[in-house]
């Protein structure tokens, strides 16, 4: 699905907002007409963002007829907060209706066409289907003649599960927005994923009763999310095979200073074997066993970007701590499990050097407790990775996912010159647990106020006549 599809008409929302006045109508009794099985469900708290966002922003995403259609709801419908809820390509917004006649009889004036069916009310005006009752509508660029409408009509009526039922679901209206995701809640959509195909029944089953809820707010320089798993019972997703180890800041010391991205994740092999071994692929083999049990800290991927935007083969390392003694036993398998022989292959002191045809010359190796393969041998580097700014990021936790992005980077030039959006700051997501944790984006070089308002004008549409000059210069550059 494409994400700029679904930014249109939640952003229109924006601008209705300013014409509607502020009531206390309350979104947690629209959860009782969204069907329980949605793909996704959307919140967002219009009054507090639309105070984050310039007109001038907005203005680039929604046609002036459409403003001024939308405009016309705006007067008779609640805007201070929304729900959006979908399942495949089929997207509803829905909120509360504070004047249902007035709203129908304004509608009479200017909309396409309008009729009443079964107590709702539908119009069709500028491309846009609306239906409403006494008390609620629903707004859709799809139309209403699908299952998912359907359902929620039933709801309307007291027939069916409805989301209010799932349990936390209501700590999605705690923030300026929140998302609930529950992506694999049937069996074939397990199957079209290819990882979750090769679990054992009963994980699978736990990735189906598994749901996924986010809560975020806006700073001026900062994006942060919290975001947790739950199951049906709404209980935060454990760790039941203990393979989850606080991460050890001291495999830093292994990773060079000038990299651009760095994972962090805190593991225990004798847990990870357990699990690999109800999953049904490559790794279920004794070199994958020998290199799993070894686990014992923290495994670390490090790389930067080369400027064709892909990772830079020339600086790339996978670091993992082991247990004291196994260092070289897992070594041995890891170039067993890469089809080297280690009687054959060539040397740099204590270090193998591997020839791959995607990433050509990297070394394989073992230090005092860590086994490594990476593009270049790796030892305690002075400085290292743990001497970058981005490092405080990392607290307490169990994984950790870091995105340096300065000014003089290639990322930073790289966004600038795509989206004309200057980002200099870092993406920092720290997992505290299996089930719970946070991400922040932090943009040092935000100019327009706030992160939220500088994120909108850079998404604006490029306008035709500089799209057309665009094709032309690709045209001139492959002639």
């Amino acid at each position: 699905m494409r994400l700029t599809r679904y930014i249109f008409p939640l952003v229109s929302a924006f601008l209705l907002l300013i014409t509607s006045a502020c009531h206390s109508y309350k979104p947690q009794t629209l959860l009782s007409t969204i069907p329980q099985d949605v793909d996704y469900l959307a919140y967002l708290h219009l009054e507090k963002l639309s105070k984050l966002v310039s007109d001038e922003a907005l203005g680039y995403h929604i046609e002036p007829e459409d403003k001024e259609c939308l405009e016309k709801l705006g007067k008779y419908v609640a805007w201070k907060e929304i729900l959006a809820y979908g399942a495949g390509d089929d997207l509803y917004i829905t909120l509360h209706v504070k004047n249902a006649d007035a709203l129908l009889t304004n509608l009479r004036d200017y909309a396409d066409s309008i009729s009443s069916e079964n107590g709702l009310n539908y119009a069709y005006l500028n491309g846009w289907n609306v239906a409403f009752s006494e008390k609620q509508i629903w707004i859709s660029q799809q139309g209403f003649f699908t299952s998912l409408f359907e359902r929620s009509q039933d709801l309307v009526a007291g027939k069916g599960a409805s989301a209010a039922e799932i349990v936390g679901i209501k700590d999605l209206l705690q923030q300026d927005f929140g998302l609930y995701l529950n992506l694999f809640h049937t069996q074939e959509q397990i199957e079209s994923v290819s990882w979750l195909a090769a679990l054992a029944p009963d994980l699978q089953e736990k990735v189906r009763n598994t749901h996924l809820i986010v809560n975020g707010s806006f700073k001026e320089k900062e994006l942060k999310l919290d975001y947790k798993l739950v199951n049906n019972e709404g209980d935060i997703i454990n760790d039941e095979y203990n393979i989850s180890q606080k991460v050890d800041k001291e495999i830093l010391n292994y990773l060079a200073d000038d990299c651009d991205l760095v994972v962090l994740q805190g593991l225990e092999g004798k847990g990870l074997v357990q699990l690999f071994s109800k999953i049904d692929n490559k790794a279920n083999t004794k070199e994958w066993e020998t290199i799993l049990g070894a686990l014992d800290g923290t495994v670390a991927f490090s790389a930067s970007f080369a400027p064709n935007g892909a990772y830079n083969t020339e600086n790339w390392s996978l670091v993992a701590q082991v247990k004291k003694g196994e260092e070289t036993s897992s070594m041995v398998a890891l170039l067993e499990v890469l089809g080297v022989d280690p009687k054959q292959c060539k040397r740099l002191g204590d270090d193998y050097i591997v020839t791959n045809n995607r990433y050509g010359e990297f070394y394989v190796g073992a230090r005092k407790r860590i086994i490594f393969a990476a593009s270049r041998p790796v030892n305690k580097f002075t400085p290292s990775f743990e001497s970058r700014p981005i490092t405080r990021a990392i607290q307490s936790g169990v994984g950790n996912v870091l995105l340096d992005i300065p000014s003089d980077g290639y990322l930073s030039q790289s966004i600038a010159e795509r989206h004309n959006y200057r980002f200099e700051g870092y993406v920092a997501l720290r997992a505290e647990s299996l089930g719970a944790g946070k991400l922040v984006l932090h943009n040092d070089g935000e100019k327009e106020g706030n992160i939220l308002n500088g994120i909108l004008k850079a998404l604006r549409p490029i306008p035709v006549d500089e799209a057309k000059i665009l094709v032309q210069e690709e045209a001139l550059k492959h002639e």
